[in-house]
């Protein structure tokens, strides 16, 4: 949204307290409740007590921009239900697990989904892939009107960017690499590698962000590690340029999955971006969106976390003058590959352009 009112849009917000992260905008929200993780019958409760803002804004002679597979699906039925058909922009930043189920119950979502999109007027995509791979292949739908805009980083607000260097090791004096994995730790195949080879004392680990419920008893675990630091959640985009200062690595692999497609396989994360803006080589999952790119620009490391062992040794073999290769090679890339440029500004013309149709 931010992009949107810096383009000259005219922004109300609405939005659900997920309660997982702090957030720093100057965007104030009208909050509509809060969602705990997990608790369906809670979520259920908060859905229902907005309904009365979700009818409110399918009157609305603006567009309305909507984030959020829960959302769409609500505000599409009352808008249905209410024989209405507001001007809907949808940006699709993950696809669920349950998109992509094959069953019963997978066919009804992906039928439910085909219908659910010929609502939108236009989609805002944060990977080509989600096109490519699920709208096209899996659901066999023609986007007729999107828009990639990918999670770059925006630069107002982060901080000046030094050429390429190995960190000074907040651990101490050893001379081992440090490994970054931040934002949401909520991987459990990515924190056991990270972790075991931080114990062997093969790396330094430095971990920023916040636990979720599946990965909380690693904590407990981490707090008497020599190797491992853990300095809590993180204030984006503030804190970012002193968390990239103390690392040589990032670790940016999208959580671990075994199934064949999905989510995995097609989103790209955030930290790919702030790395490359941080100068700070990465280590990705082979096969993914990020991988790809690691791989072919060689500016760092793809690892299969399905192989864990395997993972840990190959990560150990880095070493420091293969991380200034590395280096040398982000600091070569066009920063247009990480940085929003014109994305918003065309997204605002195109928004426009509907509004005059």
């Amino acid at each position: 949204m931010i992009g949107l009112k810096e383009a000259g849009c005219s922004i109300e917000v609405y939005a659900f307290d997920r309660g997982v992260y702090p957030t720093n905008t100057n965007i104030e929200p009208v909050i509509l409740g809060k969602l705990k993780a997990g608790i369906f019958w809670n979520r259920l409760l908060t859905y229902c007590k907005a309904l009365p803002k979700y009818l409110e804004l399918t009157r609305s002679e603006v567009p309305v921009y909507i984030f959020g597979f829960d959302n769409l699906v609500i505000f599409n039925m009352v808008s249905w239900l209410t024989r209405r058909r507001p001007l809907i922009i949808y940006e699709v930043a993950d696809i669920h697990s349950f998109q992509t189920k094959n069953n019963p119950f997978g066919s009804i979502i992906k039928g439910f989904d085909s219908w659910l999109m010929k609502r939108v007027r236009l989609s805002v995509l944060t990977s080509r892939e989600f096109y490519l791979s699920y709208f096209k292949t899996v659901l066999g739908l023609k986007l007729l009107n999107f828009q990639v805009i990918e999670n770059k980083v925006s630069t107002p607000g982060l901080g000046v960017v030094k050429s390429f260097g190995l960190a000074k090791h907040i651990n101490g004096s050893n001379d081992k690499i440090t490994i970054g994995y931040f934002g949401l730790l909520r991987c459990r195949r990515s924190l056991e590698i990270l972790i075991d080879g931080a114990e062997k004392q093969y790396w330094n680990l430095v971990l920023r962000g916040v636990f979720l419920n599946g990965t909380l008893d690693f904590i407990e675990k981490i707090q008497n590690l020599e190797h491992v630091s853990y300095y809590g959640a993180y204030v984006s985009p503030i804190d970012l340029e002193i968390m990239y200062s103390e690392i040589d690595i990032s670790w940016i692999a999208y959580p671990y999955s075994k199934e064949s497609i999905g989510n995995w396989l097609w989103a790209k994360t955030n930290r790919y971006y702030e790395s490359a803006y941080y100068k700070t080589p990465m280590i990705a999952s082979v096969g993914t969106q990020d991988g790809n790119l690691v791989q072919v620009k060689s500016i760092g490391l793809t690892v299969d976390l399905a192989d864990l062992i395997g993972s840990v040794n190959k990560i150990a073999e880095i070493s420091k003058s293969q991380i200034d290769l590395w280096g040398t090679n982000i600091e070569a890339l066009d920063t247009r590959d990480f940085v929003i440029t014109d994305e918003y500004l065309l997204l605002s013309k195109r928004i426009k352009e509907l509004i005059s149709h």
